[in-house]
């Protein structure tokens, strides 16, 4: 039994010091790429993209959601790129109160596709920016 035991220490001990040694390790990123070389990337990235929609028709449409509230699209060259029904970064399922408010998020979303960000992320500090109503 206390063999047992003693085995059974063993294990937890060194449980315990391979937790440690992976928390102390942080992330790794694969190859030789590390947190400064992954934000050059990141914003290399970010520049072809603004570069790809500098060439691109964008157009905001506003379009009728369920419970008498409002959507937009966001199209590309005249495609649908985004289909967005819901107010963003707030929970639920409603749409936004009036067809100016739709606009004036669908619009905020284009000016971020512009500066090469996709998808384009609203926050619920932007939308009050805006004066955006969430309910």
């Amino acid at each position: 039994m206390k063999r047992c035991k003693r085995i059974f220490f063993l294990i937890a001990c060194c449980l315990f010091a391979v937790a440690v040694n992976a928390q102390q390790a942080g992330p790794k990123l694969p190859g030789n790429l590390n947190t400064d070389s992954l934000k050059i990337e990141m914003a290399k990235q970010k520049k072809a993209t603004a570069k790809q929609f500098a060439k691109t028709r964008l157009t905001a449409m506003v379009t009728k959601a369920n419970n008498h509230r409002f959507g937009y699209y966001i199209l590309a060259d005249g495609n649908i790129l985004i289909d967005q029904k819901t107010i963003p970064a707030v929970p639920g399922n409603n749409g936004f109160i009036s067809e100016a408010e739709a606009k004036r998020t669908a619009d905020f979303a284009i000016k971020k596709l512009k500066a090469g960000e996709m998808p384009p992320t609203i926050s619920v500090k932007d939308l009050q920016k805006l004066h955006i109503t969430i309910k």
